[in-house]
């Protein structure tokens, strides 16, 4: 019987140890949480933790020189028309799908508005009323 509340003891310790270590491990990565994967998986959970990506990281070039070779635009236009921006803010290359920063899809993040001709409000473009002021954003109706 004590054989076995030591065991059990041990087996607690050790969860919670890993517990602890793949938390670290993913608030370093710029998640939160993690304490229950390493404390429910042990080892399994602490690598699942440590090959997620780096969330906090934020790429912003500061010019085009440290832009990729295959985010480069070779044409002589300027980069604000070559490019779309999120609506997290950062400004993205065009030949790419996603958010550098945020990692949203293009078709989320940047959407046509429908600005409201009554009270000026910014709609999406597949709606047929305004959601401010409920009045027809087509102003022959």
């Amino acid at each position: 019987m004590a054989y076995l509340i030591g065991l059990i003891i041990g087996l607690i310790i050790y969860s919670i140890v890993f517990g602890f270590i793949t938390e670290y491990v993913a608030e370093s990565k710029g998640y939160d949480g993690g304490f229950w994967w390493g404390f429910w998986l042990g080892i399994i959970g602490l690598l699942v933790v440590g090959f997620r990506p780096d969330n906090r990281q934020e790429y912003r070039p500061s010019s085009s020189a440290e832009l990729p070779a295959w985010a480069s635009s070779s044409s002589s236009s300027s980069s604000s028309s070559s490019g779309w921006t999120c609506t997290c803010g950062a400004k993205n290359p065009s030949s790419i799908d996603y958010c550098l920063s945020c990692r949203r899809s293009k078709s989320d993040a940047v959407m046509p508005k429908k600005i409201c001709p009554h009270c000026g409000a910014g709609n999406r473009s597949t709606n047929s009323l305004c959601f401010a002021c409920d009045k027809p954003l087509d102003e022959g109706e």
